[in-house]
């Protein structure tokens, strides 16, 4: 009898977690947009997005009536979280930016983003050389996958 009092302990204990390694899982995303030799123009709208297996993890999106100058930096955006993928899952993620000009627009930059996650930690990456060159009001997208920076 104790022999199986204590399989059952054991057997909720892992149904509840405990004992379990628990995923670090994303509670909340930071992007910094840093224009370098072409600006963006204000009527210009740009989105940053995680994606994972084509799902949208997270996003920040609009910013279409800002002028962003050659050599300027934003200040950290807020992302929207829709999903929270574990730590180890953003490294099968992606981040796709995308500009859709009101006409014609390139505009070169870099970008940083910030993921927090639950147990206190976080990651950064930065994607430099970025360039989109939205024509006739069609949106442009650069995807960088996560993978490849630490």
């Amino acid at each position: 009898m104790k022999i199986i009092a204590a399989g059952t302990v054991a057997a909720f204990a892992l149904l509840i977690g405990m004992g379990a390694a628990r995923a670090e899982t994303l509670t909340e995303a930071q992007v910094i947009y840093q224009t370098t030799t072409n600006d963006k123009d204000g009527d210009t709208a740009v989105s940053a997005e995680f994606f994972c297996d084509a799902h949208t993890v997270a996003i920040d999106s609009g910013h279409n009536n800002e002028h962003w100058d050659d050599q300027s930096t934003s200040s950290a955006f807020e992302m929207q979280i829709i999903e929270h993928p574990s730590k180890a899952d953003l490294d099968r993620c992606s981040l796709r930016v995308s500009a859709t000009a009101n006409g014609n627009d390139r505009w070169d930059y870099n970008i940083a983003v910030v993921a927090f996650f639950d147990d206190g930690s976080r990651r950064e990456w930065v994607f430099e050389n970025g360039s989109l060159n939205s024509r006739d009001s069609h949106t442009v997208s650069q995807e960088f996958p996560m993978s490849n920076h630490r």
